[in-house]
């Protein structure tokens, strides 16, 4: 499966450390829990048939929409921010959106100038973030063309590189509930559970077998004070996938306020192993210990991330930094030019983006 760019997408699931007080919000409306988020609109469609009609290749047309998507002068100027997760139409009207909101835009102008194309998870990228009291973790979804006897993944502007192994073509049907786990989950860090829990629901509705989906309707009834139904929610996404790490997590912390402690103990040490597996997880945590000061806990799962997995170019930057920390800037040199060796199959973007990250972190040591 060959790329040609790629076009990344969260799929969040989320694990907090203490409960939150719900803000009081509006329940979606029927008509909000029937949208299509990648549903094109006639201006949309009219649009990508116009930049793409007098192309001859499926290649040439690809590459005039996503012109058309960035284009500040005269096209729609798209511009990325983190959140919230937008439906095609709304992302147009905003010219921005997160990279949900990019593939759901892509896809509707795609189709609308007759190109056939898909929503792909990648089942092997996942990064971690802490927002206040909640860890969020992300995987990905990206752009499929389906090119006769091929179908090629698309990615315009990735901000890391991804080395996909694993992909998996959507229907329609499972890439509208990761929509709306999206947006129930951006609904519930806002502490918005009577709007979270129906958008939930409609995601599992859509998709049944969805582990991101039970483990955030548990977190929200959990966030609500209804222990035993987050338990069952939990366990059902366990039931879906054995080792989804978010729900252990979870599931840990509530048995722990049930006065469950052995099958607590026993949901957290499975995390912690599987986690340990996870080489994006260990590069999150040695960077903390980096700034912390913790060099040699920051070396260690630094070079277990490289033991796991040693093409990832930000493995031999995380190991550059620690040399810099320890002085040693010969060391550090060779981790940078690993990184940037193993990077060459990567956009002009993200390059570009890897030796300014690079020029900065030297610039102290010249």
């Amino acid at each position: 499966m060959k790329t040609i760019a790629i076009l990344t997408a969260p799929l969040l699931a989320l694990a907090a450390a203490a409960p939150v007080r719900a803000a009081p919000a509006p329940a979606p409306t029927p008509a909000a829990l029937a949208v299509v988020p990648f549903a094109g609109t006639p201006q949309l469609e009219a649009m990508a048939r116009r930049v793409a009609g007098g192309k001859i290749t499926t290649r040439q047309k690809l590459e005039a929409i996503v012109q058309l998507i960035f284009d500040r002068r005269h096209g729609l100027g798209f511009e990325y921010q983190s959140h919230p997760t937008l439906t095609a139409a709304e992302a147009a009207e905003r010219r921005r959106g997160n990279c949900l909101s990019l593939v759901n835009l892509f896809v509707a102008m795609s189709r609308g100038a007759g190109i056939h194309t898909y929503f792909v998870e990648v089942e092997d990228f996942e990064t971690f973030e802490r927002r206040g009291d909640t860890v969020v973790r992300s995987t990905h979804v990206v752009g499929g063309v389906d090119f006769g006897n091929e179908l090629r993944t698309v990615d315009f502007v990735p901000d890391r590189p991804k080395v996909y192994r694993r992909l998996r073509v959507l229907t329609d049907q499972e890439a509208t509930a990761h929509y709306f786990n999206a947006i129930g989950a951006e609904a519930l860090l806002a502490g918005e559970i009577s709007r979270a829990e129906p958008l939930l629901r409609r995601a599992l509705e859509l998709e049944p077998e969805l582990a991101e989906g039970w483990n955030n309707l548990g977190l929200a009834a959990r966030r609500a004070g209804r222990l035993p139904e987050a338990i069952a929610d939990l366990e059902q996404a366990l039931a879906v996938e054995p080792d989804f790490v978010p729900a252990l997590e979870n599931l840990s912390r509530i048995y722990r306020l049930a006065g469950d402690g052995p099958r607590a103990e026993a949901a957290a040490a499975r995390s912690l192993e599987l986690k340990t597996r996870n080489p994006y997880y260990l590069l999150t945590r040695a960077v903390d210990s980096l700034r912390e000061g913790r060099l040699d806990e920051a070396e260690e799962l630094a070079r277990r991330a490289r033991r796991l997995d040693k093409r990832i170019p930000e493995v031999h930057i995380v190991l550059g930094r620690l040399a810099l920390a320890r002085g040693d800037e010969r060391a550090a040199g060779q981790s940078f030019e690993r990184a940037r060796s193993l990077s060459a199959d990567f956009s002009e973007t993200y390059r570009h983006r890897l030796q300014t990250k690079i020029d900065r972190l030297l610039a102290p040591a010249l």
